[in-house]
């Protein structure tokens, strides 16, 4: 695949999770459902960013482990921090 294509489709989907996180928050769902969606969403976003546009995939195996632990991290501490516990 050419490359400017891979990266034109990377940047489409992530302007459509980028939407859809917006239109969710339109949605009365419960707090927690809302906040796991959003964030599955972003971290979706960063998996295709930090992948192709940072070149993670293309990298040792060791930095994309690294990178994905970091972003459980992340999230775990902002869902403790939401939830309050």
């Amino acid at each position: 695949m050419d490359e400017d294509y891979k990266y034109l489709l990377i940047w489409l989907a992530a302007v459509i999770f980028t939407f859809l996180e917006v239109y969710l928050i339109g949605y009365t769902l419960a707090f927690i459902i809302l906040i796991l969606a959003i964030l599955g969403f972003a971290f979706v976003k960063a998996v295709l960013i930090a992948g192709y546009f940072q070149h993670l995939f293309y990298e040792k195996r060791i930095l994309g482990i690294w990178y994905f632990l970091t972003i459980l991290t992340l999230i775990a501490l902002v869902i403790t921090w939401v939830t309050g516990r």
